[in-house]
């Protein structure tokens, strides 16, 4: 990546401290919008549920999160599961789920530019780069992508809905 765009990204995720001092981390990765017409939705509670387990296993308990979402309400009910942790997110507070029909035909959906929405996905991809566990789901191309992406042990980034580890497979090919 370019290093403007990664000089860019840092600025960004640098104030949120996440992992400072090898504090460790989880990146929750809930997807809603048009997801919907695909697979079913997965409730909050799920990935929060999945996302305590793993890091009371490997961590001793979740205090620290990160929430990479399509729709500010996924941040809201995750800091009201989560009242002892702290809760981060850059998720702007006018997303409301994604539509790729209604991104496609506009410039600016949800008050964000494709400049500004392509820098927030690359931001929250370079947190869960960097997270201690990434819970998501395997019906999520997301998931395999940060899966992919991650130098981390791959039992570390789990799907929320099983548990189970989340594959490194991107449309039928496995890397």
């Amino acid at each position: 990546m370019r290093k403007e765009f990664m000089d860019e990204i840092e600025s960004r995720l640098a104030p949120l401290r996440l992992g400072q001092d090898g504090e460790p981390f989880c990146v929750i990765h809930i997807r809603r919008g048009d997801k919907k017409k695909e697979a079913r939705r997965v409730a909050t509670r799920t990935y929060i549920t999945q996302a305590e387990r793993v890091m009371k296993k490997l961590h001793g308990g979740l205090s620290v999160a990160y929430i990479m979402s399509d729709d500010y309400s996924a941040v809201t009910e995750a800091k009201r599961m989560l009242p002892n942790a702290r809760v981060e997110s850059l998720v702007p507070k006018t997303m409301k789920g994604h539509d790729s029909k209604g991104f496609r035909k506009n410039d600016n959906f949800q008050g964000l530019t494709k400049l500004q929405s392509a820098m927030a996905l690359f931001t929250d991809l370079e947190a869960a780069r960097r997270a201690t566990v990434f819970v998501g789901t395997a019906t999520s191309n997301m998931g395999a992508l940060v899966q992919i992406i991650r130098s981390q042990p791959p039992s570390t980034a789990v799907d929320a809905t099983t548990g189970t580890m989340l594959p490194p497979v991107v449309s039928g090919f496995v890397h």
